[in-house]
């Protein structure tokens, strides 16, 4: 499995905050983790509201643990599909 390098972890970054300003979205936090759920960045943008960081971590630890990664960086785990078609 291809590492998640702290240089592709900020372009990820950038690009997620750049969608939020195309989008007029409210403040983001974004969190990006390596596959062992370790933070590798966090950003916030100004105005953002109380525990919305800990929130960001929340969303982006679940979406790890239920599989879910960028374009087959971190490949689903066993029963994910089942998972997936539950929905």
């Amino acid at each position: 499995m291809a590492e998640l390098t702290l240089d592709v972890a900020r372009k990820i970054l950038d690009a997620a905050l750049a969608k939020g300003v195309e989008k007029k979205l409210k403040p983001l936090v974004i969190t990006i983790l390596d596959a062992r759920g370790c933070v590798k960045v966090t950003a916030a943008q100004d105005g953002t509201s109380l525990m919305r960081a800990e929130i960001a971590h929340g969303k982006a630890y679940g979406a790890l643990a239920h599989g879910h990664g960028i374009a087959g960086a971190v490949p689903a785990r066993p029963g994910a599909g089942l998972f997936r078609r539950a929905r």
